[in-house]
């Protein structure tokens, strides 16, 4: 019959992985085949060796911090270290180890196992895995909306702002058809839209309408693609958007001021425009009136020097009868003297009608009455008795 401790060694002789027992010292107290094996512990001498002197020199810290940590009664541990092999060269293993506590045993157990690519395989799923889990609490905070859904439009993930934009909460939309986010006004287009998707891959930075819980329309900016099988099937599509409807309003707004901007201009080169007329009619208005003041003057000078002339002829005529009157005064001649002051009262006279016919001549021009044809034979009579 087996004793009960040579079945357990025999169990350990047939594991595939190398497991090894260190007493309290960090001796070797047992070893197992596979351990045996792959480490160059085939004498008997070498399995009494202490276990330290199989770790690299720069992991010997690690380690021993590793191993003085089970010792005083830590839970299950892993540490992944260097160590020389039967065949001389250093590899990565990993160490996986644990305190045995029994009636006839105390020390640490270790597993060792080689790092081979399945366990760097699962390394590399681990990452992934927390990569993911970063990425989803990114896309959880996210300012912008994500949505997946599969081929037929059933949502699978829509992250908090895509919900909250459209008034749900997440949980509300998983499993309904992506149709929930439009009125019905809107479907045609959306399919099209999908259908477009699917076909082409992709597409970016097109606005389109969606519906909120309430019934009130929001333009949205998206960008969608399409998410392959392993196959090149299409199997998903992927949407990430956000509500422009801030912007659509200021673009309304700028639009709205531009257009009054434009009507402010175009009344205001209007009200240029009749000011510029005005101002050249003025011009022309003055630069008229000018002319007409300059012919004026000068008809005025004319006038001016007819009047002289006529006035210094009358006065003439008096200053020559006056002295030819003095004349037949000192003679005696009291007929001349009749004579002359007849022609001086004459001459008068006429000069009384001459500055009657200026004043006359005036208020013709303030009141602007027509002309009239004069008595050539009046006038002529008139000068000939100046004479």
């Amino acid at each position: 019959m087996v004793a009960e401790g040579d079945t357990y060694r025999l169990m350990m002789d047939m594991l595939r992985d190398a497991v090894v027992v260190l007493g309290e010292d960090l001796r070797l107290l047992y070893v197992n085949a596979a351990a045996a094996v792959y480490f160059p512990l085939r004498e008997e001498g070498d399995r009494k060796r202490y276990f330290l002197e199989m770790v690299h020199a720069d992991d010997l810290d690690a380690v021993g911090s590793f191993l003085e940590s089970l010792r005083r009664g830590a839970g299950p541990a892993e540490i992944r270290v260097r160590m020389r092999t039967a065949d001389g060269k250093w590899r990565r293993v990993w160490l996986r180890g644990q305190r045995i506590t029994s009636a006839t045993l105390k020390g640490i157990l270790l597993e060792i196992r080689e790092e081979t690519w399945d366990r760097r395989l699962q390394r590399e799923l681990e990452g992934m895995e927390e990569e993911l889990r970063e990425y989803r609490e990114i896309v959880e905070a996210a300012n912008f909306g994500v949505a997946i859904a599969d081929t037929q439009g059933f949502l699978q993930y829509v992250n908090p702002y895509f919900a909250a934009v459209h008034g749900y909460q997440p949980r509300d939309l998983l499993g309904k058809n992506l149709m929930v986010f439009h009125d019905q006004s809107q479907w045609e287009e959306v399919r099209a839209i999908n259908e477009r998707l699917l076909e082409e891959g992709s597409y970016t930075s097109l606005e389109v309408w969606h519906a909120r819980r309430d019934g009130s329309v929001f333009p949205m900016l998206m960008n969608a693609v399409v998410i392959r099988d392993e196959e090149g099937r299409p199997a998903y599509m992927a949407a990430t958007g956000v509500d422009i409807s801030e912007q659509k309003a200021r673009e309304r707004e700028l639009s709205d001021y531009r257009e009054r901007l434009e009507e402010l201009v175009a009344e205001r080169t209007l009200e240029l425009a009749s000011a510029n007329e005005r101002l050249r009619y003025e011009v022309e208005e003055r630069s008229r009136m000018e002319e007409e003041l300059r012919l004026r003057n000068q008809e005025l000078d004319a006038f001016a020097h007819s009047v002289s002339h006529d006035l210094r002829g009358n006065l003439t005529v008096i200053e020559g009868f006056a002295r030819t009157a003095l004349g037949a005064l000192e003679r005696g001649d009291e007929g001349e003297q009749r004579e002359c002051l007849e022609r001086i009262v004459e001459s008068a006279e006429r000069t009384q009608r001459f500055m009657e016919s200026l004043l006359q001549y005036a208020r013709m021009g303030r009141r602007g009455e027509a002309q009239a044809c004069a008595d050539v034979d009046m006038v002529l009579k008139e000068v000939l008795m100046d004479l």
